[in-house]
């Protein structure tokens, strides 16, 4: 059982992420809607086919988290839909903060690295819908990996629901997989790190398998130049938000190699092991997320839009960050200084322009009759084509 401390301590970190939450993403609780996948992809799926779209590929992947929190909101009314898919998504950020403050992690106030997760620079309506939840869902995975070996049984069986269900939802066990077997030459073999890499293999081999059947690799021949550009641009977002430009990718890049070579060097040598794995982990999800992207964004997005791509790798600097303030005073000075510019450059955009209503539940009476109908939702050029033969 929990200590009296430890619930208050995660009642009040709570309380502080929805309110930031409530802040940067207003409309997901005044106006909530279906944004991007949400609708075409999940609403629609579990509307036709029910939980038999548990295991209906998207993107070439397994989604099975998002498909069965969309089950769960099915269960309310066609007019409830978009406020139960912001519940779920709800939920679902709630039990990541409890995941991680409850975690036997040794990091030192893990309730700013809760926090960091809504602080980040990004556009602020990634929080809270279906879509965006693999992302954040991929840090189950790393604090299951990263902690030692939990002493409650209770505890372990949260660990190997929350690896399995992330591991089939969205690509991000492949990336996992290696810090996982990292940790096992470092450590060795134990139950515990055997059954965490296990389940990560097994996700990871039903996404590949899914994903031969279902998807195609990018063909695009310039995927050198591109993944320059494209850290260019992770860099320039992360420190300078909605002011970032090519040139200050550069200025943002060296700040950055500077900031975490004298915070590695001057890191408690029981934190560096954790340093490595996120920058394991960050250095493979750069990799695959550049060589995933390369033939579907090179020429389609400016520099500043769908910044929702870099919310991971932001997260993983930040707690690379958080973790170094831990180390001598020249890694605190270094770690701050970029945690600094973070939260300057997340003020840049903090908060996401309020979404027009498109009016969904006019369109929820011919949707039961079994009308065809196309209704849009606030994306350009998106709708939801229901009741389609």
């Amino acid at each position: 059982m929990l200590e009296r401390h430890v619930w208050n301590n995660i009642a009040a970190t709570l309380g502080l992420a929805f309110l930031i939450i409530w802040f940067r993403n207003p409309s997901a609780f005044m106006n909530p809607q279906f944004m991007v996948d949400d609708g075409p992809a999940f609403f629609l799926a579990n509307f036709e086919h029910g939980i038999s779209a548990l295991l209906l590929p998207h993107n070439g992947y397994l989604h099975v988290m998002p498909r069965l929190m969309a089950w769960f909101a099915g269960f309310f009314t066609l007019e409830m839909q978009p406020a139960a898919f912001v519940g779920m998504s709800s939920v679902l950020m709630a039990a990541l903060v409890v995941y991680l403050l409850t975690s036997s992690l040794g990091w030192k106030h893990k309730e700013l690295y809760a926090l960091a997760i809504f602080l980040i620079p990004c556009r602020p309506f990634v929080y809270l819908h279906l879509t965006n939840t693999q992302w954040f869902a991929a840090l189950f995975l790393l604090v299951a990996i990263l902690q030692p070996v939990p002493k409650s049984g209770q505890r372990r069986f949260w660990d190997y629901t929350f690896v399995l269900l992330t591991s089939l939802s969205g690509p991000f066990c492949l990336i996992f997989l290696p810090l996982a077997l990292y940790r096992i030459f470092r450590q060795g073999f134990n139950r515990y790190r055997s059954m965490i890499t296990g389940l990560l293999s097994l996700g990871a081999g039903l996404q590949v398998l899914t994903f031969t059947i279902h998807s195609t690799i990018p063909s695009e021949s310039g995927f050198v130049h591109f993944s320059l550009s494209q850290i260019s641009r992770f860099a320039s977002l992360l420190l300078f938000g909605r002011y970032a430009m090519p040139w200050l990718g550069l200025v943002a890049l060296l700040i950055l190699a500077v900031a975490a070579f004298f915070a590695f060097q001057g890191a408690l040598s029981e934190t560096r092991k954790d340093l490595i794995g996120i920058v394991l982990v960050g250095g493979v999800l750069a990799l695959v997320t550049f060589y995933r992207m390369d033939a579907i964004i090179r020429n389609v997005h400016p520099f500043l839009m769908d910044t929702r791509y870099f919310l991971l790798p932001h997260i993983l600097t930040a707690f690379f960050f958080l973790l170094a303030r831990e180390g001598d005073r020249l890694a605190r000075i270094s770690a701050t200084l970029v945690l600094a510019l973070m939260l300057l450059s997340s003020a840049s955009h903090f908060v996401e322009k309020p979404v027009r209503d498109y009016g969904w539940a006019s369109y929820c009476d011919d949707m039961r009759a079994g009308k065809a109908v196309l209704v849009p939702i606030p994306w350009d050029g998106w709708q939801i084509a229901v009741n389609q033969k």
